[in-house]
């Protein structure tokens, strides 16, 4: 027979079909280019998403051949072969070393062979965005990849296919972006410079927002209740984190993907250094509803009775005769011990008081999240209850943008402070003039705090404590921070603060100054011309009129790590960072909402929250923890038909 009737045709990749003679021999041109081909096959094969199996190829045999004798035949060369007799194939395995090219040629050439070509893997059909560390986000796709660093050491790496399906709903077009939806983060505000938020951010359209009953420029895509200004920037990076979760850009190649590729993100600070309270979280859920917010996330809360003025807000916000929003808040992170509680109240929920829930968690009309690991599985650390925690979501080893870097100079307010005008005793004997106690620091005027014999503060004083601080020159927000005991009397007695870039304080700004107050207080006071410097400096006044103090104590001012002294802040646009926390599982049900809802825009709200529990993967034992044992299914979720009733959240 002639060799040119010995025709073996080797496809490679589907871009060309070689043909080569059994005769050819191995120094001719067709067979390098066999090999170069084969050559990059197996480069390919090396890939991050590979196109096919290495060293594997699927060899077919021609009519009559006896494809069981050419499977042992390769056996006895050392090859891994599997019989597919329906189709006359053998898949043969090449193994590495230094025969391997002898080998492949002896399959390649031999004339029994009707064609070859690589074993090609397929992929789901999916979009995975472009960003830097999108590969890190295993809530929106886990491959049981290693999550470093990491912050929860349990099922890391996780199980594949445990997370939300973002990559598969992503196939549509009309669900990459989110960009008719407002989503409001009321939390601790936003770096709105970050280079991976700066694009999605809340713009109100006549360049003016509503403020309880007023319209006030907006420039910085929402409000501060906390300083009661227009500047909601984060000096904490929680707002930050959360926020990208919700709508970082997506496919931009920097940094990571937010649930939403494009979004409207509203940026409302209602928590500081010391927390938030009733009054700030109010006003923040109220501007999130005027201002048109579908979608308000609350990464907060806490153990407390129930908070009558609070549930009035969220009826309001949730209205359905008005503009109706989505409230999305977190379950919260255990007690004091770190470890999740029950949050459904009674005897048994872990802080000993039946009367207590966590709220904003608990409220009706609210959706409760709590965080799960990349097993799907409840982290020691999360709450859960049976009927107050409607769903589940990633929140363990989450990634997120960061606001900066930050460091709080404390102070133990033991030494360093220059005490200056002493007067006389008051008729108990205390001697009512600044003093640093030994056993104890604090910052002091009330005798009782100076000496064992309790006593008014003096009529007719002025006493002042300054201090300087040196601060690390280049961070853009300097604070002080302090809590103080207040006992003063009458409308002509005062307390005040004075702070400057230099050693001088008393010859800077005064920038507070309070009168006839009982209580105790924590403050958090911006000192905007200490930032970027290295010196700043603090001073403290009591200044008492003539008349008798009636028995009031004055001023104590607690001093120790974390209590006392100033928190720098060094805003940088590209920091990220992994934490825990229900409040990193919350965004991740606010951003599906926000994405449901805009591919369907006529959805009324309660039809985008059902949505959430069509399909979706079951959490084990989740029935015993949780309303809804499943979570959700981005894919899933967008195919929803409204008519479904599953999961209505409506007033207790």
């Amino acid at each position: 027979m002639k060799n040119s009737n010995r025709i073996l045709y080797l496809v490679f990749s589907g871009l060309a079909v070689l043909t080569l003679t059994a005769g050819t021999l191995l120094a001719s041109p067709e067979l390098r280019k066999m090999f170069q081909s084969w050559g990059e096959a197996r480069q390919a094969a090396s890939k991050d998403r590979p196109d096919r199996v290495p060293n594997e190829y699927l060899v077919q045999f021609k009519t009559g051949v006896d494809i069981s004798q050419q499977s042992h035949r390769y056996q006895s060369m050392d090859l891994e072969s599997r019989l597919l007799p329906q189709d006359r194939m053998v898949k043969v395995r090449f193994k590495e070393g230094s025969g391997l090219t002898g080998a492949f040629a002896s399959v390649a050439l031999d004339p029994r062979v009707e064609s070859m070509q690589p074993n090609y893997i397929y992929y789901k059909s999916e979009i995975r965005p472009d960003d830097q560390h999108f590969l890190q986000q295993w809530g929106l796709g886990n491959n049981g990849q290693v999550i470093s660093p990491e912050v929860y050491s349990y099922n890391n790496p996780g199980t594949p296919g445990k997370d939300m399906n973002l990559s598969s709903a992503w196939q549509l077009e009309e669900s990459r972006s989110c960009e008719s939806i407002v989503v409001a983060v009321v939390d601790t505000g936003a770096n709105y410079n970050h280079e991976d938020l700066v694009g999605n951010l809340w713009e109100p359209a006549s360049g003016q927002c509503r403020v309880g009953t007023d319209d006030l420029p907006c420039p910085n895509h929402g409000w501060d209740f906390v300083n009661a200004d227009n500047d909601p920037m984060d000096i904490d990076g929680h707002g930050t984190h959360v926020a990208s979760i919700i709508g970082a850009q997506g496919n931009n190649s920097i940094g990571i993907s937010g649930m939403c590729w494009d979004v409207q993100l509203m940026i409302v600070r209602v928590l500081g250094p010391s927390g938030g309270t009733t009054e700030s979280i109010r006003d923040g859920i109220t501007f999130a509803n005027q201002n048109g917010a579908h979608i308000i996330n609350l990464s907060l809360g806490n153990e407390i009775p129930y908070d009558t003025f609070m549930q009035s807000t969220i009826e309001r916000a949730t209205d359905e005769y008005g503009f109706r929003s989505i409230l999305v808040a977190a379950a919260g992170n255990g007690g004091a011990d770190g470890q999740g509680d029950d949050i459904n109240g009674g005897e048994n929920d872990g802080d000993g008081d039946p009367n207590t829930k966590v709220y904003p968690c608990s409220f009706g009309r609210v959706l409760c999240v709590t965080a799960l690991d990349q097993n799907f599985e409840f982290p020691s650390f999360a709450n859960y209850g049976q009927s107050s925690v409607e769903l589940g979501a990633p929140g363990t080893n989450i990634l997120g943008a960061w606001h900066g870097s930050s460091h709080f100079v404390h102070d133990e307010l033991e030494s360093g402070w220059t005490l200056t005008g002493e007067f006389g005793l008051d008729p108990d004997g205390g001697d009512g003039e600044w003093c640093i106690p030994e056993t104890s620091s604090y910052l002091s005027l009330p005798s009782d705090f100076c000496q064992s014999s309790a006593g008014e503060y003096s009529p007719d004083t002025l006493s002042r404590a300054s201090k300087g601080f040196t601060l690390s020159g280049a961070s853009h927000i300097v604070r002080l921070q302090f809590y103080a005991i207040l006992d003063l009397t009458g409308s002509s007695d005062y307390f005040r603060v004075y702070y400057d870039s230099d050693s001088t304080p008393f010859d800077g700004d005064l920038i507070l100054e309070l009168s006839d107050l009982h209580e105790f207080r924590h403050f958090d006071i911006d000192l905007p011309h200490c930032a970027v410097m290295t010196e700043c400096s603090v001073g403290f006044e009591f200044d008492a009129d003539e008349y008798d103090s009636d028995y009031e104590y004055g001023v104590a001012i607690p001093g120790g790590t974390s209590i006392f002294g100033l928190y720098e802040a060094e805003l940088l646009n590209n920091q990220y960072r992994v934490l825990n926390g229900t409040s990193m599982a919350t965004p991740h049900i606010s951003g599906l909402l926000a994405l449901i809802w805009s591919v369907h825009p006529d959805f009324r709200a309660e039809d985008v929250v059902n949505a959430l529990t069509v399909g979706g993967t079951p959490i084990p034992d989740g029935d015993l923890f949780i309303k809804h044992p499943r979570v959700p299914d981005a894919k899933e979720s967008l195919k929803h038909i409204p008519d479904q009733d599953f999961l209505r959240v409506e007033p207790e």
